[in-house]
């Protein structure tokens, strides 16, 4: 049971798979920088990037989030950029925007609490016609601006305690001009209640799991759908992933996590544009990795913020990792105990005492080569090595196809293996400097149970997967050995 166990995982990626059939090798995307000395000067630069002359412009609060979080869908139905400002004076780099681009109309998000009557006054004496939004908190705020979008049948509901579900949706908002509603974890105010009553809602998109937005407020919504993730950058590549026909691939701009004010100007810059923000930060979390990954129309992106927010180093990881088409897929070198892939620039040692297979031996293809048309492979099997009949590990590559994530390449098995138990969710685990999403199994028959574990990453726009089977502590020792000798870059 044990070795059929070992044996039959990776048959059933080839079965799930065989539609797919193309690896990709490197091409630098161009990079594009806009950024200021500072998050009001950024948006200024944001906005001379994007337009050159505009009816209309959108004023937020620079110091905090709150009232701002809705503004991107309204900006965009106005063809006009957001920029920022201080609470009592008007922020000389945004003066200075709102002169160059010949801007007549000034709308201001939030009260006189964030933007005062003072720079209001300001602006109308410099010939400006000013239009205030803004309702008793933020949540009435967005229900403003919501109404200003007239009659909608899509809606997006997030938090209103922080930024980030906000800024994700924001640009795929604005492409589909549905208001952005902001809700607390247990309740709506009435100004949401009434809003609803007025719209014929059709799809309610829930950003967040119950811990975010509980199931009684979605439930007040019509035909609520979640989006949801760990924490917030994989909830943004959820929101990519589920709109991913929404917006063009090849435009996604980038913006810190870590702060609002880049990704709130950007937003509607990269709606403009046809695209969308995605959120990374210096550490980026597995998910993002694999989007990154992804990405094989990438030829050049736009980035918001300075070396502070995003630094150069992190560009050099992005701009490496987006790939374009190529033909050739790499079944790498076995020799002795130690394999070396040079596409994946991998190389794992395996202990002695293991019998081991390379491709040619696996596939049983007489023949001596070490690479083949991408075209003629949906999943490659580089490496095999066993140590008895219920101990074993396999490396393998597989195209990602039209998924995004190694998540959900996993989500995939696990459908699949009706007859296998998961005892946990897929979690991530770092393999020497590499995040892998990894699902548990366990199979059971007359002989015991039998475990394994699957890992799974984007890697140059391949999924690399290692399969491990063992039936007892000791087996899974013999196979953390392997695990310890894995290194990628080295």
């Amino acid at each position: 049971m044990r070795k059929k166990l070992f044996v039959v995982i990776p048959i059933i990626i080839c079965l799930l798979l065989s539609s797919y059939g193309t690896v990709f090798a490197t091409e630098t995307p161009a990079t594009t920088r806009l950024a200021g000395n500072d998050r009001y000067e950024t948006a200024a630069q944001i906005a001379k990037a994007g337009w050159q002359q505009a009816d209309c412009a959108v004023l937020a609060y620079g110091g905090n989030y709150p009232d701002a979080l809705a503004a991107v869908p309204l900006a965009y139905k106005l063809n006009a950029p957001i920029l920022l400002t201080n609470k009592d004076t008007l922020n000389a780099n945004t003066s200075n925007v709102l002169q160059a681009l010949k801007i007549k109309t000034v709308y201001l998000i939030g009260g006189t609490g964030v933007i005062s009557a003072n720079q209001e006054t300001q602006l109308k004496n410099a010939r400006y016609t000013v239009k205030r939004i803004a309702g008793q908190d933020r949540y009435d705020t967005a229900i403003k601006i919501a109404a200003e979008l007239g009659a909608v049948h899509e809606i997006a509901v997030t938090t209103g305690s922080d930024y980030a579900d906000a800024l994700s949706i924001g640009p795929i908002a604005a492409l589909k001009q549905m208001p952005i509603i902001l809700v607390s974890k247990d309740q709506i105010t009435n100004g949401v209640q009434s809003y609803l009553s007025s719209q014929s809602i059709t799809t309610t998109y829930i950003i967040g799991d119950q811990s975010i937005i509980s199931d009684t407020v979605a439930n007040k919504f019509s035909n609520p759908e979640r989006i949801t993730g760990k924490e917030k950058y994989e909830r943004n590549v959820a929101i990519l992933d589920e709109f991913w026909s929404t917006f063009d691939q090849s435009k996604v701009c980038f913006a810190t996590g870590e702060n609002f004010a880049d990704a709130l100007a950007g937003g509607v810059y990269a709606a403009k544009k046809g695209g969308t923000v995605m959120l990374i930060k210096n550490d980026l979390p597995v998910n993002t990795c694999d989007y990154l990954n992804h990405m094989t129309s990438l030829n050049s992106y736009t980035v918001f913020g300075g070396e502070g927010a995003i630094p150069s180093s992190l560009l050099l990881y992005i701009s490496s990792h987006t790939r374009t088409p190529s033909t050739t897929l790499d079944f790498g070198t076995l020799s002795g105990q130690n394999y070396t892939n040079n596409y994946f620039n991998l190389s794992i040692t395996i202990p002695d005492g293991w019998q081991t297979e390379d491709n040619i031996a696996l596939t049983q293809e007489g023949t001596d080569s070490t690479s083949t048309d991408a075209s003629t492979y949906d999943l490659a099997y580089l490496l095999s090595a066993s140590k008895g009949d219920s101990t074993g590990f396999i490396a393998q590559s597989s195209d990602i196809g039209t998924l995004v994530s190694s998540k959900n390449f996993l989500e995939l098995y696990k459908v699949a293996l009706t007859e296998f138990v998961f005892p946990r969710e897929v979690y991530t685990q770092n393999l020497n400097g590499t995040n892998f999403n990894v699902l548990e199994f366990q199979a059971t028959d007359n002989s015991g149970i039998a475990y394994g574990k699957i890992y799974a990453a984007v890697v140059k726009g391949q999924i690399c997967l290692f399969t491990i089977a063992y039936s007892d502590s000791a087996g899974l020792a013999e196979v953390n050995q392997i695990f310890s000798s894995i290194n990628f870059g080295q």
